[in-house]
């Protein structure tokens, strides 16, 4: 990404610097742009963030929404590129509940330095102008949330300085996913599901093979390259046998090696997808997508991430990439987690 711009607007005959892009950083668990501090010319805090501003200055902020993480998230998820400026460009969510009537201030959202300028800024929703307040609507199908882009701009409404997602989401969302994780705190069915391979090979084209070169090893099947998002990043990805009603998935990056954290991760699936030994598809498949599958989509939502799936029925792929993995991924993880019975050398 590029070094952010230093630009200026006219507040009450004051001239104001601010920096835009305001956040673009591949990897966000901490973000290297400076944080929105107001700093004064000549004063330390100018000092300290390395600014250089004009005899004319004398307020320097960053503009942009909050990096307080008690309001709104930030994209702590690497960066899958779309070229679309909506999905690359926005590094802030947030998941809401749905009320009747409902609605949220975007001025809430602000950086609180940007707060006394409020006036200089204006929003706009999904491309068009909005008064600030963005109404709820309609209640959304409890795994289909509402999603709104917001930019915050200038007031000329052409500069875009900072964009964020707001994910309105169904009542019911919650509550199935609360039930969802009261009624699978047992791990005990996995403690036969076998252990996942550490790597596996990649020949010369990035084709993945089986970690002996042949199409399947002992009670795992062949891997395949991933293309799916609902696993973020993952390159390759290899299934388990049943054991039992149950199964494992395991993802591996673009060296081969074994993915063990984070969404991009395979899991154990409480009820396999498909059978490696007779196919069972539509009972086995369906119950995957009703135990593992819908339970990850609600978990996604409730993070505030603004993906859509692809099939109501059996989702395979979203919208857009992932941009914050939250609480409610992390409880999902615990629950099905990504190598139950540990690894081993292929």
């Amino acid at each position: 990404m590029t070094t952010p711009l230093k630009r200026r607007f006219c507040y009450n005959s004051t001239i104001v610097h601010y920096y835009e892009p305001t956040c673009h950083s591949p990897f966000t668990f901490g973000h290297a742009a400076p944080r929105r501090l107001v700093g004064r010319r000549n004063s330390s805090d100018e000092s300290a963030l390395g600014l250089l501003c004009p005899e004319a200055t004398n307020v320097t902020l960053k503009a942009g929404w909050t990096h307080d993480t008690a309001i709104l998230h930030i994209r702590n998820l690497v960066r899958i590129l779309t070229y679309n400026p909506w999905d690359d460009e926005t590094d802030h969510c947030i998941g809401l509940v749905w009320s009747a009537g409902g609605a949220t201030n975007l001025f809430y959202y602000l950086a609180d330095c940007c707060k006394p300028f409020a006036d200089s800024f204006t929003y706009y929703v999904n491309g068009s102008p909005c008064n600030g307040i963005l109404e709820f609507g309609q209640e959304p199908d409890e795994i289909r949330p509402s999603v709104f882009h917001v930019e915050l701009r200038l007031a000329d409404g052409e500069t875009v300085l900072d964009r964020m997602w707001v994910v309105v989401y169904s009542p019911n969302t919650a509550t199935r996913y609360a039930k969802w994780l009261s009624d699978n705190t047992s791990l005990a069915w996995t403690t036969n599901l076998p252990p996942v391979f550490s790597s596996i090979a990649l020949v010369t084209n990035g084709t993945a093979v089986a970690p002996n070169g042949v199409v399947s090893y002992e009670r795992w099947g062949k891997p395949s390259n991933s293309s799916t998002l609902l696993h973020h990043n993952a390159k390759y990805g290899m299934r388990s046998e049943n054991v039992g009603e149950h199964g494992h998935q395991a993802t591996y990056d673009e060296n081969g090696c074994v993915i063990t954290g984070t969404v991009a991760a395979g899991t154990a699936d409480f009820k396999h997808p498909l059978s490696l030994v007779f196919p069972a598809w539509t009972v086995v498949r369906e119950d995957h997508y009703r135990h593992d599958v819908i339970p990850y989509l609600r978990a996604m939502i409730l993070d505030g991430n603004p993906c859509l799936y692809n099939n109501r029925y059996a989702p395979t792929n979203l919208n857009r990439p992932m941009l914050y993995q939250g609480a409610h991924l992390d409880d999902y993880l615990m629950l099905r987690p990504p190598i139950p019975t540990g690894m081993t050398e292929r």
